[in-house]
């Protein structure tokens, strides 16, 4: 009916825009609350509960999507059925957020909570050794070419100043070789 431009648009609009704004408002206007230890009125623990819920079900809605994108254009009107969804995620007569967070969201992640922890540290821990080595590895590689940039530079300049010839190599090789392990404090038996 709308058209997938015109519903890609108005799914944007309701599904993220509109509770972007929401989201805002709660957190200008609730921690100023929270600082002063005020006790929080039922109404604000019920809208952060909408927020915090409705953002949830449009995270795992995003992450189900991405599977089932290359379906989606073989089912009839789907951009206005996500309209349809969102709008009803969002609008606090119905709460749709809270209720599909409480009877599917809520129950499928404290079933697995322990396993999703565990899986998270593990990954945490094998993604900072990864690192950790990824960074060892790249330093390596950085000094092997800083000293093989430095080292023929030094040739040049070495060569240069010994007066090369027209295809630019030095009468005495061996003197960059020993200008550039005395740099790097190695001994050089080649000293003229």
């Amino acid at each position: 009916v709308f058209g997938s431009v015109l519903s890609r648009f108005a799914c944007i609009l309701v599904g993220h825009v509109y509770p972007l704004y929401r989201t805002f408002k709660v957190i200008r206007y609730l921690p100023p609350k929270m600082a002063r230890n005020a006790s929080i009125d039922g109404a604000a623990v019920l809208e952060l509960k909408r927020v915090v819920a409705f953002w949830t079900v449009v995270g795992a809605f995003t992450f189900a999507e991405f599977f089932i994108d290359f379906f989606v254009f073989l089912i009839p009107m789907y951009y206005e059925a996500k309209v349809l969804f969102f709008m009803w995620l969002v609008h606090s007569n119905f709460s749709g957020a809270i209720f599909f967070f409480d009877n599917f969201i809520d129950e499928i992640l404290s079933k697995h909570e322990r396993d999703i922890d565990v899986g998270l540290e593990r990954s945490t821990k094998e993604l900072k050794r990864q690192l950790s080595n990824g960074v060892s590895v790249f330093a390596d590689a950085a000094a092997k070419a800083s000293f093989a940039a430095l080292r023929k530079s030094q040739d040049i300049v070495l060569d240069g100043i010994a007066g090369a010839d027209s295809f630019g190599r030095s009468a005495s090789s061996g003197r960059s070789e020993c200008f550039f392990f005395a740099a790097t404090s190695h001994r050089c038996s080649k000293m003229d």
